[in-house]
């Protein structure tokens, strides 16, 4: 019997434009309609209820040994996904430069994130080669299902949309990111016909992306204890990535000898993967003159060059208020 997912949703209109992204991966016409969750206020494409994909990922199968990667967009998902399967695949670095990392390390929601011509097609015979990433893109949930155990499976679906079992038999990492940087790193991503200031604001009213990022963040916060649950913020990353790779290690079970740790840093260097196409993902979002490549500069505090000091210290005392309300600790690089 379906399990009922716990929120409602309700029609909601964003406030800033989309621009038309280059080539035809995805037909932006049709994308007009959001819907916003109660409880939660999480922000998703109309096409995940209208469809009941959101439904079918509630109530989808967990298998033991399953390793999922949970995050809010932008922040450092790429990074934490290649440093996982590294981890667990026996430093493979010549299968992870040459096979694109969305069939190693698949996107649970991607079919449901825009409207694609390859939707109910059949994957299964299908080379898994760069060109053919759009249609496994199409057909994300029958990918996954299709997967040999162990699965690695990424998803920015907040914990509580996720199956009710899922902690009972996966491990997952969770990894946050300081608002600031989030929110300059997805006006990149996303591309809109918007200045930084209209998106900023688009931003902090939750209508981008997955909308209420701080209850994406508390939510991960409210179960931090759990054995199968670990979590990081970037910006441990970015301090001390030698200290995260062995506590990621140690979570999987798996031993790291410090030579392979001083393999992964350099593997894993932001300048590296950004040269690696297997995981800047040119199919996905191709570079353009406003947004070059899809892993951009990959810092902490590129807030600084983009928020007013106005804007900055309206910032300060929303973020300051959100934390509060919501208990989150360890949120750093917004100062």
């Amino acid at each position: 019997m379906a399990l009922q997912l716990p929120h409602a949703f309700r029609p909601h209109k964003r406030s800033y434009k989309q621009k038309p992204p280059p080539g035809k991966i995805r037909d932006v016409e049709r994308e007009t309609g959001h819907v916003l969750s109660q409880p939660g206020n999480f922000l998703f494409l109309d096409k995940f209820t209208s469809t009941g994909f959101i439904n079918k990922i509630y109530n989808m199968e967990v298998r033991e040994g399953d390793i999922w990667v949970v995050t809010p967009p932008k922040c450092g998902t790429t990074w934490m996904q290649e440093l996982v399967w590294l981890i667990c695949n026996q430093m493979d670095f010549d299968a992870a430069s040459k096979l694109p990392q969305v069939y190693r390390f698949p996107f649970l929601e991607m079919e449901s994130l825009t409207y694609w011509n390859e939707e109910n097609g059949d994957i299964e015979s299908l080379e898994k080669s760069v060109e053919n990433q759009p249609k496994f893109f199409a057909n994300s949930m029958k990918h996954v299902e299709s997967l040999p155990s162990p699965r690695f499976i990424k998803t920015h679906h907040p914990i509580s949309m996720l199956p009710p079992d899922l902690l009972n038999k996966a491990k997952v990492i969770y990894v946050g990111r300081n608002v600031k940087d989030i929110c300059v790193s997805s006006f990149y991503h996303e591309r809109p016909d918007a200045t930084f200031s209209k998106w900023a604001e688009a931003f902090k009213a939750g209508d981008v992306m997955i909308g209420n990022w701080f209850e994406h963040m508390k939510e991960a916060s409210d179960i931090m204890d759990h054995p199968n649950f670990k979590s990081f913020w970037y910006e441990d990353m970015k301090d001390d990535f030698v200290s995260v790779i062995k506590q990621v290690a140690g979570f999987l079970g798996k031993e790291i000898a410090e030579a392979d740790v001083e393999k992964l840093v350099a593997f894993l260097d932001i300048n590296k993967m950004r040269k690696n196409p297997m995981v800047n993902k040119e199919v996905e979002k191709p570079a353009t003159a406003e947004a070059p490549s899809f892993i951009r500069k990959g810092i902490v505090g590129d807030w600084k060059t983009h928020f007013s000091a106005e804007e900055n210290a309206e910032w300060d005392r929303w973020i300051q208020s959100q934390l509060e309300r919501s208990g989150i600790q360890g949120m750093r690089g917004w100062k």
